[in-house]
This record gives C-alpha cells, sequence and structure tokens, in this order.
C-alpha cells in the first residue's frame, strides 16, 4: 500500500494536503468489515451495506480490504496538529447511510474524542455559531481558546454539528 491514498481522484496524503495549506480535510466514512473506514465508492452505491464486500477492486482503486480505516486519518491530522501548534483544521466526516443503519455515530463520537480531546471546538459553541449562520465566532476566537479542531458531519453526533449538504468554506470565517 502506497503511503497516502491513491484513488482515481485522489493521490495527495493528507499530510500533504496540510502541508500545501489545505485546512478542510473531507473524510467519507462507512461502516464494514467491523470498522470506520475512509471510503470513496460511487454514488451509484447509496445504500452501502454487506453487499458491497464483494467488489474487487473497488470504483475508487482500492480493494474493500485495503481501504484505510477513518482512525488513520484522524491520527495523521492529529499528528500534523501536534507538529503545528497554531494551525487550525475543519474535519467534515461525510457518513454513508451504512452509519445510521448500524448506528456507529457513537464511534464517531469516541473517535474524534479519543484523537482530539481538547483540541476539539466544543459542540455546544458551535452549536449556537451555526444556529446564527457562524456570525460571532472566529477561527482565531477558537485557537486563543486551545481548539485546533472544527469538527463537522454530515449528521449531527453527538460531537460534531451537523454540517450543510456540502461545507461552504465562505460560511466558516478566518479572522
Amino acid at each position: 500500500m502506497h503511503p497516502y491514498v491513491k484513488t482515481n481522484d485522489q493521490v495527495l496524503s493528507v499530510t500533504d494536503q496540510l502541508d500545501i495549506g489545505i485546512r478542510l480535510i473531507e473524510v467519507d466514512t462507512h461502516f464494514f468489515l467491523n470498522d470506520l473506514a475512509a471510503a470513496t465508492f460511487a454514488r451509484t452505491l447509496r445504500n452501502w451495506g454487506p453487499e458491497v464486500l464483494g467488489r474487487f477492486p473497488s470504483i475508487s482503486g482500492i480493494k474493500v480490504s485495503e481501504q484505510p480505516l477513518t482512525k488513520d486519518s484522524m491520527d495523521e491530522i492529529n499528528a500534523y496538529l501536534s507538529a503545528h501548534p497554531p494551525e487550525f483544521v475543519v474535519v467534515y466526516l461525510e457518513t454513508g447511510a451504512d452509519i445510521k443503519r448500524s448506528d456507529k455515530f457513537d464511534a464517531i463520537d469516541t473517535l474524534f474524542i479519543d484523537t482530539f480531546g481538547d483540541l476539539l471546538a466544543p459542540v455546544m459553541a458551535l452549536d449556537v455559531l451555526a444556529k446564527g449562520m457562524w456570525a460571532g465566532g472566529s477561527i482565531n476566537e477558537s485557537s486563543s481558546a486551545g481548539h485546533q479542531v472544527l469538527d463537522l458531519a454530515s449528521t449531527k453526533t453527538g460531537v460534531c454539528i451537523q454540517s450543510q449538504q456540502k461545507l461552504d468554506p465562505v460560511v466558516v470565517r478566518i479572522a
């Protein structure tokens, strides 16, 4: 396996992306083979479930059995932040229908808390900002409070706030 995820639409590792200045990382997460995996499959596989296990190689170019774990992506982000303490990263977890079907939202919360801990911007503060269309908050305020990660998900969990269909980078004010 390469030291990066190489698919038909991605060749840069998470660290490579962070090194070139990208601060919004989307991780497509699914639950299969008893774990949360960072996987990219075609839109035709909307009802992701056990039926995908026979697809070798996957449409993204990585065998199902070789898909990297979501934890690996989170650990890579955390390692980057440890080496670059003033940096701030938005992590958007796009969850598939299988996460809901398998009721793995607690696993997502545990993953974020175990990986980032106090680096996470508090969900209650994020809920208030989201309701106000993000007015009144800034990354600098969050960083000053010691938070380096804004965690968003396509479905609200206990730790992640729900993003719109796709995150609009204009909404998050960098000031």
